[in-house]
């Protein structure tokens, strides 16, 4: 249309008529009308509608369609079904070249991806998965129109129509995203399997090396959060160096042998930037290097699985207990009291005395230049672990229930520097934390890592949850329209591997493991959600101790 247009004009000049816009009776320019209504995505999104619904699938639900710009998206929330499966698609206009596609679950979770470099993504979630998701699609390269689609599929029938439309990145498949790296992706999942929690990849690179100098590729590690490195290097390159340094140009973490590989487990309670530097011993080559972040609070969970370094700034004690006391003055609880100040070696553990007051207990360790990660471990008299924290500038520890002794044992595990110790107490806190003080810790530095200071009279609505050996309990709990809910499950005493699931009437909707704690967050959408939560332990009985917390949209 445009050749013929610019034809024309060329005519005119020449004397072959005049190329003026049609005009009305009197010579004035035509009435310009504006039409309502917005892109109408049929034309985009019929033709894999009719390829997927000639498999199975059922009619198309339009999502949206819009003309977006590079890093744009179009997106809503989805309510599935809970016996059948979903597929979402997305078509692009001519002038885009790369569209991306992710479906998320309420808690963050990345359920399924299509992230190829491809205008055509396609994914499909089949159960357990949840009453709702959030499906989104980007647009990465070439601006353009972009529509999404989503089509209920029949559980018998999705592989069918996962075939007809080409499918990518269903759990335990490859996204596309790496297909110029083979191998990859699985070595990807088969890491964060290892460390546990859950992640959500950040950033994806392949960076050339040269043994004469570092590359560097920096990293925001947010706050309460951690970030897994992997580094693989190529073929052409035989060994590798690899340090993390943080703002100040400390070195925070250096990566080491066994294998080709590098990794790194980096965690945080402030926001950070931190600086990654690759240099291989002897050849040139490239390294492929990815970046997932964890849910807030995810380093309780991970330090017993994995070694985890703490990114933290290092600044001067008495600066550090300062901005610690201001974070925690909102409290509801008794004005901090400082036990002690010591300065800890590397090596063997700095131990002090504490008389535990009745009621619930928060001991806050804080470091000082120069110190770098410490462990914090409160033990009763009679050789019972009672709390456990990692900390690089703070460490905060719990402990519910009568008055006693205990001894509090911190430990540098690098480098060694100044502590203070701050004591808080609660005298009236719940009867329920006080009947099963270990869970009650366990929730409450759950909590902490995830929302920050946490007051002790939000655990009030915690219930006990009885099980025996090889059975699973179970409560129903309803979530209001328009609200989220965070469940979160403690063994009250020694058991491990607890096990969260949350299902509606059609079957397991959400399951979330930890070792000692399992949270998962669930949101209701314009109508009242009701679940079924079960819980169960790895082995053997057990008490667990779960609370049920609002938590914002």
């Amino acid at each position: 249309m445009r050749r013929l247009v610019l034809g024309l004009a060329l005519l005119s000049g020449l004397g072959c008529g005049p190329a003026t816009p049609a005009a009305g009776p009197t010579g004035e320019p035509g009435e310009l009308r504006v039409v309502a209504g917005g892109i109408d995505p049929a034309p985009l999104l019929n033709p894999v509608a009719e390829v997927a619904a000639a498999a199975g699938a059922g009619a198309v639900q339009p999502v949206g369609a819009a003309v977006l710009g590079e890093g744009d998206q179009v997106g809503s929330f989805v309510e599935v079904p809970q016996d059948e499966c979903m597929l979402a698609v997305a078509r692009a206009g001519r002038s885009v070249r790369d569209v991306d596609l992710v479906v998320y679950s309420d808690g963050g979770d990345r359920l399924a991806s299509d992230e190829a470099p491809d205008p055509r993504a396609a994914v499909l979630i089949c159960p357990p998965h949840p009453r709702r998701v959030f499906v989104a699609a980007r647009l990465v390269t070439g601006p353009g129109m972009l529509a999404l689609g989503v089509m209920s599929v029949p559980a018998a029938k999705a592989d069918g129509v996962a075939r007809a439309v080409g499918v990518r990145g269903r759990p335990g498949e490859d996204t596309g995203k790496l297909s110029a790296w083979p191998g990859l992706e699985k070595k990807i999942r088969d890491r964060r399997a290892a460390v546990g929690s859950r992640w959500e990849d950040v950033r994806r690179a392949a960076l050339p090396l040269d043994p004469r100098a570092y590359t560097a590729l920096s990293m925001v590690l947010p706050a309460n959060r951690c970030l897994d490195v992997l580094v693989t290097p190529s073929s052409a390159i035989g060994g590798i160096e690899a340090l993390v340094l943080e703002e100040s140009g400390r070195v925070v973490a250096r990566g080491k042998p066994p294998g080709r590989d590098r990794t790194f487990l980096l965690c945080s309670a402030v926001r950070q930037t931190l600086t990654l530097l690759l240099r291989p011993r002897s050849s040139s080559g490239v390294a492929a290097v990815v970046v997932g972040r964890s849910p807030e609070g995810a380093v309780d969970e991970l330090a017993t699985r994995a070694w985890v370094d703490a990114a933290t700034p290092v600044v001067p004690l008495a600066q550090a207990v300062k901005r610690h006391r201001l974070r925690t003055k909102a409290l509801a609880m008794g004005a901090p009291t400082q036990l002690a100040k010591a300065t800890l070696g590397a090596g063997a553990p700095t131990v002090m005395k504490v008389d535990l007051a009745k009621g619930c207990s928060r001991i806050d360790v804080v470091g000082g230049k120069p110190l770098a990660q410490f462990t914090a471990e409160l033990w009763s008299q009679d050789g019972r672990l009672l709390s456990r924290a990692l900390g690089g500038e703070t460490a905060a520890l719990f402990h519910c229930g009568p008055a006693g002794k205990a001894r509090l044992e911190v430990g540098a595990r690098e480098r060694g520097g100044p502590i203070a110790v701050d004591v808080r107490v609660d005298d009236g806190p719940p009867q329920v934390l006080l009947d099963h003080p270990l869970a009650a810790a366990r929730l409450l530095q759950r909590l902490e890592a995830r929302r920050g200071p946490v007051n002790v009279a939000s655990l009030a609505a915690a219930k006990v949850i009885t099980l025996a050996a090889d059975t699973r309990g179970s409560l129903v709990i309803e979530v209001p329209a328009g609200q989220c809910h965070e469940i979160v499950a403690a063994a009250a005493g020694a058991a491990r591997g607890v096990e969260l699931r949350l299902g509606g009437a059609g079957g397991e909707a959400t399951l979330h493991r930890g070792d000692r704690v399992a949270n998962e967050r669930v949101c209701a959408g314009q109508d009242k959600l009701r679940l079924k939560l079960e819980l169960a332990v790895a082995s053997g009985a057990a008490k667990l101790l779960v609370l049920r917390t609002d938590v914002p949209q």
